[in-house]
């Protein structure tokens, strides 16, 4: 399996092998990155501070790493390097350039003018495919579990298994994650070119050993302790090993031709033997099977049967005959199915979102004609909208999206992965989801036991509830510590917060047009809209949307003609209705009881108009005060270092401030107080005297100033007290 022209490529690889893998240098300058230090950096500021929402991989890298040291960021851009020598065309050269040495410059370093190993090749080895790039914080994070286990082990150990490929691979899947990711495919044949496909697809590997299985020898010697992958990978070489035999002289690559089209023929030719006096492409126990897996779409409506409604690992039939004995649409893909073939989950109206994923069990000819079976093989964590579907340039050429009337569809490939690379974003990474409990919350807040219970009652009954306060009393904080008492866990994906502000609509909220990049608009659903139909799905457990800052938008034109449905008693498919944007009178949209408002108000801002009076009736609110006497609080100060006599200094002086502005309830009053989470140090900070004269200089200053506008004197004569 020579690539000669790769030769470079493969001795940039050893190269990293062995001055980061045996050592631990720098790929690019004589300096150690490749340390155990910055791996734990590493862990700490990337793999422990999962960011989800908006924003690039880059923009989040980049506050990531933000307060680390600057060999964290040199050691990340390394770290990029490895994962870009694979691909081949899907990423520019020059763009892998650009992104590796904009990440080394966060460690306030130009890149080394000189550096050892090139910034990057202007040729690589494959298409890593869509999840390599959708899922590049996925990759890089097994790619450093890699990197951290294999360190871990004696020298000897580590130049043995860079020494023994089939070693290495057995190592490689006892890695964390390591037969979900791309990279797990992509090390060994950097690494072992002569061993191992340059491909990144397990589906490819599938393909290849099924296709050329006849030149397999025979009871072939396997290397002790393969999974089932590496035992694919281990034929595949024996293949090439035959090919090359029969072949002597030629180059077999399995990604040119003749090769490919033996086993990835072109789609236009069928993929499927059907005719079994025909010679079957490749040759199994169980008769005549598939070269290459096909991909469908298919339709259900809940009023007949729901994909909900089916639990995982359960079969259902699809006929391939309607109520009155016709053939349904496009009934030729139905005799098309075949045993293993993957199918799309969709719910047609009201739902309209795909819902799970599924497996052919039986086609045609195994029911004698009937009609398909399915097993249901995962259900969608996240559904996704049919609106947030249209548009999207990978999908253009999509059946299902083109024109949706009909029951089953055909997906390329291509069309698969994205969508399925659109589901696992959705994901949240298991490791972002911890246990968290009424406990947990209460060692976090400053708050009576008591009065944490009063609110959690209060939210389970009214379902919405507005935090109102003080700057710093830490309305967001507690919000969001109410959703994971209620949910049992820590998992943000189940409590997502907005931000309203001035310019926030029914569009972003709930549904609206947005432009799809071409010149065209397409319906797309809001943060809110997209939360329901999550919580509708799985009525089993609890949802919250935390909006802060909930008065500062047009409440009543943010959520529309959803005014009522937020009412504890008006929620469920009974009290459904139309939104706006509904196509038609089955779309329609409910609030499920599943699913709580927790809104946080600051009471201190004078340029928001009152709350809309319809919202008052519809949420309860709650004063939340400053918590300076809070014994919490205290061995909170205590723990970052604080003395007691600062500690007194800041709970006596803060607490007759506070005295001073409820008094002043001519121009403040209780509403302005200030609040204890100015004084909270931060994780890595050290309370002392000039954190303190910090945060009165810069924090609390301004907003005294703010509040005596008119009155500097007294402004800065509080402001001395605090101080002096």
């Amino acid at each position: 399996m020579n690539h000669p022209d790769q030769n470079q490529l493969y001795q940039a690889v050893r190269f990293w092998a062995e001055r980061c893998l045996l050592d631990d240098l720098s790929v690019f300058t004589d300096e150690p990155l490749w340390t155990a230090e910055n791996l734990e950096a590493f862990r700490v500021h990337f793999i422990e501070n999962f960011m989800e929402g908006e924003g690039s991989f880059f923009e989040k890298l980049e506050q990531q790493l933000s307060s680390g040291e600057a060999d964290l960021a040199r050691f990340a851009a390394e770290l990029i390097w490895v994962l870009y020598l694979f691909p081949e065309v899907q990423i520019l050269p020059k763009t892998k350039r650009e992104q590796i040495s904009r990440v080394w410059e966060w460690s306030g370093d130009s890149f080394p003018a000189e550096p050892k190993a090139p910034l990057a090749f202007d040729f690589g080895l494959g298409n890593p495919g869509i999840a390599f790039q959708t899922h590049r914080w996925r990759e890089i994070t097994f790619l450093w579990r890699v990197v951290r286990d294999f360190k871990a082990l004696d020298l000897e150990d580590r130049i043995a298994l860079l020494g023994e490929p089939w070693g290495f691979i057995r190592w490689l899947d006892e890695v964390e994650d390591a037969l979900n990711r791309s990279m797990r495919n992509v090390l060994p044949c950097l690494l072992f070119p002569d061993h191992f496909e340059p491909t990144a697809s397990y589906l490819h590997k599938e393909g290849i050993q099924k296709a050329f299985a006849d030149s397999l020898p025979d009871d072939p010697e396997m290397p002790a302790g393969l999974s089932k992958w590496a035992k694919i990978d281990f034929e595949i070489h024996l293949i090439h090993q035959s090919l090359e035999r029969k072949h002597p002289g030629e180059t077999i690559s399995f990604y040119e031709e003749p090769w490919r089209e033996i086993w990835n023929p072109p789609k236009e030719e069928p993929l499927y033997v059907t005719d079994e006096a025909s010679a079957p492409l490749v040759k199994e126990s169980g008769g005549v099977e598939s070269a290459t897996r096909q991909y469908w779409w298919l339709n259900a409506s809940p009023k007949i049967w729901d994909f909900n409604a089916m639990a995982v690992g359960e079969t259902q039939t699809y006929t391939a005959l309607n109520e009155k004995g016709n053939k349904r649409q496009k009934y030729k893909y139905f005799e098309q199915v075949r045993p293993g073939d993957l199918v799309i989950g969709y719910l047609s109206h009201p739902s309209k979102q795909i819902v799970a994923i599924c497996e052919i069990t039986k086609g045609m000819k195994e029911t004698d004609g009937d009609g398909f079976e399915f097993r249901k093989l995962e259900d969608v964590p996240r559904p996704i909208a049919w609106e947030n579907l249209k548009g999207i340039p990978q999908l253009k050429e999509c059946e299902p999206i083109l024109n949706n009337q009909g029951s089953l569809f055909k997906v390329t490939a291509d069309e698969f992965e994205f969508l399925r690379n659109l589901i696992d974003e959705q994901e949240v990474a298991k490791e972002a989801i911890t246990p968290y409990s009424r406990e947990d919350a209460l060692k976090d807040l400053f708050m009576k036991e008591e009065e944490f219970d009063r609110i959690l009652s209060l939210l389970k009954r009214k379902k919405n509830i507005v935090l109102q306060g003080p700057p710093g009393v830490g309305k967001t904080f507690v919000a969001r510590r109410l959703a994971y008492a209620l949910m049992g866990q820590k998992d943000e994906q189940r409590a997502p917060m907005v931000q309203f502000h001035q310019s926030y609509s029914y569009e972003d909220f709930i549904q609206g047009f947005r432009p799809d990049g071409n010149g065209s608009f397409h319906l797309r659903s809001g943060t809110f809209h997209t939360l329901c139909r999550q919580a509708q799905r799985d009525k089993g457990r609890d949802y919250f949307l935390v909006i802060d800052e909930i008065n500062r938008g047009n409440l009543s034109k943010i959520f529309g003609e959803l005014m009522m449905l937020m009412e504890a008693d008006k929620r469920g498919s009974e009290f459904a209705l139309q939104l706006t944007y509904s196509e038609s009178s089955e779309d329609t949209f409910h609030i499920p009881e599943n699913l709580h408002l927790i809104g946080t108000m600051n009471t201190a801002d004078r340029s928001l108009a009152l709350v809309d009076y319809a919202l008052r009736r519809r949420f309860a609110f709650i004063n939340l005060e400053p918590e300076l006497e809070s014994k919490a609080f205290h061995k909170t100060l205590q723990s970052a270092g604080a003395e007691a006599d600062l500690i007194d200094r800041i709970r006596t002086r803060v607490g007759a401030l506070n005295l001073e502005i409820r008094k002043d309830d001519r121009n403040l009053g209780r509403g302005y107080c200030i609040g204890h989470s100015f004084f909270c140090p931060p994780k890595d900070g050290n309370a002392d005297d000039t954190w303190y004269r910090e945060v009165i200089e810069y924090e609390i200053a301004p907003l005294l100033r703010e509040y005596w506008v008119d009155d500097e004197t007294r402004a800065q004569a509080e402001i001395d007290k605090l101080v002096n």
